[in-house]
């Protein structure tokens, strides 16, 4: 086997786990981004007075949305 198939096939599980990594940065990008959206939507279905109570202001409710989807 010449020296250039051995480091084509060297390299081809390096590729398939750039490719993987890749795509799990992908569905962990969606996953966030499902936890921001039902974080968000259950915090702006309480009223002013709910959100107080909790030591929100309404204005805060996007950056805490997405805190809670970083985790």
């Amino acid at each position: 086997m010449s020296d250039f198939a051995a480091n084509r096939h060297a390299a081809a599980p390096a590729f398939a786990g750039h490719i993987a990594h890749f795509f799990a940065g992908i569905a962990e990008g969606i996953r966030r981004y499902q936890s921001y959206r039902i974080a968000r939507a259950e915090l702006e279905m309480l009223d002013d007075r709910e959100l107080a109570d909790l030591g929100i202001a309404r204005r805060d409710i996007g950056q805490i949305a997405a805190d809670a989807a970083r985790g």
